[in-house]
């Protein structure tokens, strides 16, 4: 058997039973003074703008305009008319980020006899600064996908890692990098490395110091570690996810019988 596959089936059959061990020690994290739990820095959401040419994807055609994201929404503008929009933050499902273009997916149904929601997918002339992607996912709150971490960003710890997938492994290598903020990987492979802000996340699954698994709203990603995670960093990772989802936390520890 495919060792990738065999640890990733693992891995999800062993997070729910790691994460209901690992509830009630945390539950008390919702009852933490803040200057006893760790708060992450949050960039300024006011007065910053950002702007692309870019062209949104349609059935048989592109169409060109200008994107531009800033601390209220998200903004196509183009001379076709037709295709120009504007959407806040609160009107957007969910986002994906990457350097080389923007999708989003909104609360509006796509019409009649096509089930789903309504995608809108931007290709983009300029390439989006990972400040602009942490501000956007921010502004967001909700669970978003950021394929565009800063690989210079300030971390407390990192870790060599392979992303493993169901045939084996990623075509890179990377780095686990542990922030104030939350965690990145950074890969050699650029589409497949991931920023994930703490309320991004679930849940943490450390089998062993090798080995290491992020369970995100959006997608999970395991690796496989070339330099052992210490108990304490481990710790210190779950102690970081349930200070940021005290609710949830809350509400696990509620359901326990």
């Amino acid at each position: 058997m495919n060792r990738g596959i065999l640890y990733i089936s693992l891995s999800g059959l062993l997070a729910t039973a790691a994460y209901g061990a690992s509830v009630g020690r945390k539950a008390e994290l919702s009852r933490v003074s803040s200057a006893q739990a760790p708060v992450a820095a949050v960039p300024s959401l006011a007065g910053w703008s950002w702007e692309s040419r870019a062209k949104l994807h349609r059935v048989m055609r592109a169409v060109p305009g200008d994107l531009v994201i800033d601390g209220t929404g998200i903004d196509f503008r183009s001379k076709d008319k037709e295709f120009s929009q504007r959407w806040s933050y609160g009107e957007i499902q969910t986002l994906d980020l990457w350097p080389r273009f923007v999708e989003l997916r909104t609360y509006e149904k796509r019409g009649l006899f096509r089930p789903g929601l309504r995608r809108f997918r931007f290709d983009l002339e300029s390439e989006l600064p990972p400040d602009v992607a942490a501000r956007a996912a921010q502004r967001m709150g909700k669970p978003v996908r950021n394929g565009n971490p800063e690989p210079k960003a300030p971390a407390f710890a990192t870790l060599p890692a392979l992303h493993l997938t169901a045939f084996g492994g990623s075509k890179g290598n990377g780095v686990l990098r542990f922030r104030a903020e939350g965690i990145d990987y950074v890969s050699e492979v650029p589409e497949d490395s991931r920023s994930w802000r703490w309320a991004d996340l679930q849940t943490l699954s450390n089998l062993d110091p090798y080995h290491f698994a992020v369970f995100g709203y959006r997608e999970t990603y395991s690796f496989d570690l070339k330099q052992p995670m210490s108990r304490d960093l481990f710790d210190r990772l779950t102690d970081e996810v349930y200070a940021h989802n005290p609710d949830f936390v809350s509400s696990a520890q509620s359901a326990k019988p």
